[in-house]
């Protein structure tokens, strides 16, 4: 469980662990996750506690975010050899879990799959998602957008995003992440 506390808590870890830019899109991501929660009538302080850690390893070297995913004893697909700093996503959630003591499992989904998505996401993490993508200091996404993405279900606004997402990878010729694309693939088949 978690209280006012502990979000402080994680909150000031966040602060201490990352650059001011990366800390004012943690903050942007956490407050666009409330305000997404509350539209689905999802606990919006879940969603916000999210929002805060989910890039707190971003910033860390690369062989110690690769020793922290670890520890969650998935395995590690080769296309991550690479471009360890991919896993910090995993590597927050053991963070989470590890030094915080935290056990919510929505949460630490939400945490662990926020880089890239994920089929079998639930209403959390798909939320996590799309605020990390579309929040205020994402300079390639607009206002509108981040409106329209209100105004429908949870999987409309994932479509959506990750479409957007999808297409501002391809436009920075940047590869796009294998469990991305069967997001997409799940997404598009189930609303065919």
């Amino acid at each position: 469980m978690f209280t006012a506390v502990s979000i402080e808590l994680i909150e000031n870890r966040v602060r201490a662990s990352v650059s001011p830019k990366r800390f004012v899109h943690s903050i942007g991501t956490a407050r666009l996750a409330r305000e997404m929660a509350k539209r689905w009538d999802l606990p919006g302080d879940k969603a916000y506690l999210a929002g805060i850690a989910h890039d707190v390893c971003k910033e860390l070297p690369p062989d110690r975010i690769l020793e922290l995913a670890l520890r969650d004893s998935s395995p590690v697909p080769p296309w991550f050899d690479s471009r360890p700093k991919l896993l910090h996503g995993r590597a927050a959630a053991v963070v989470l879990r590890e030094e915080f003591d935290l056990d919510d499992a929505d949460i630490l989904e939400a945490v662990r799959e926020h880089t890239f998505g994920s089929p079998t996401m639930g209403p959390l993490a798909r939320i996590l998602y799309c605020a990390d993508k579309i929040e205020p200091s994402r300079f390639h996404v607009t206002e509108e957008f981040r409106r329209e993405c209100l105004r429908g279900t949870i999987d409309e606004m994932l479509i959506g995003v990750v479409r957007n997402n999808i297409d501002f990878l391809t436009r920075e010729k940047k590869d796009i992440a294998e469990p991305t694309l069967a997001l997409y693939s799940a997404l598009t088949r189930r609303n065919e």
